[in-house]
């Protein structure tokens, strides 16, 4: 308005009036058309500003998260240098313990070595043994079969030693080569009483 105000004065006296009324014609003629459309097309006209307002609450939004994830990282970095500090000593004592570990299993797998050693020669020795018993129990007992047989039997009283000695030589695993003579002996051969040993 204060453009029409202007014409107006400037105008009115000088010369140019026609052309400053055609100019105020114009000018209203613009104005006009400018509310026309400013009202015909208000929605539009909100719907920018509306849009252009989200817009920029969504940048602040995106902002603020950005800011927030920037702190949330820098926080990840500072734990993530200071668990690299600790690993140090960690790794370190770490490194530590598993040394003193496989000094430790080696210790113990020398230990296992020599007690398997000191345990396989006491087997071989038991078998030894057991070996030289059988073969003096075969001998004993052969010679008690031998014996009986030329006494044309068995002593009432020697049965039970008899048998305990053939029992025992079977219990440490003698062959089944003497059983049969030992089960022969005990069939053929009769029992002699005491008494009659005496007389």
């Amino acid at each position: 308005m204060e453009i029409i105000q202007y014409l107006v004065d400037n105008f009115s006296t000088s010369e140019n009036s026609t052309i400053a009324i055609i100019t105020i014609c114009v000018v209203i003629y613009l104005c006009v058309k400018l509310l026309k459309w400013i009202v015909l097309h208000r929605g539009d006209i909100k719907s920018f500003f509306d849009n252009m307002y989200t817009r920029r609450q969504v940048r602040e939004e995106m902002v603020e998260k950005i800011n927030t994830s920037y702190d949330v990282g820098q926080q990840s970095l500072n734990e993530i240098q200071t668990m690299q500090n600790n690993y140090v000593g960690y790794r370190e004592q770490s490194l530590e313990i598993q040394k003193q570990l496989t000094d430790m299993l080696n210790i113990l797998t020398e230990k296992t070595k020599v007690a398997t050693e000191k345990s396989d020669n006491l087997s071989n020795m038991v078998l030894g043994i057991r070996n030289a018993l059988i073969e003096i129990m075969n001998d004993r007992i052969t010679q008690k079969c031998n014996y009986y047989s030329g006494m044309g039997g068995i002593p009432e009283n020697e049965l039970g030693d008899f048998q305990r000695m053939f029992d025992v030589y079977k219990d440490i695993g003698g062959n089944h080569g003497l059983e049969a003579r030992f089960e022969k002996t005990k069939a053929e051969l009769p029992l002699i009483p005491t008494r009659k040993m005496e007389e």
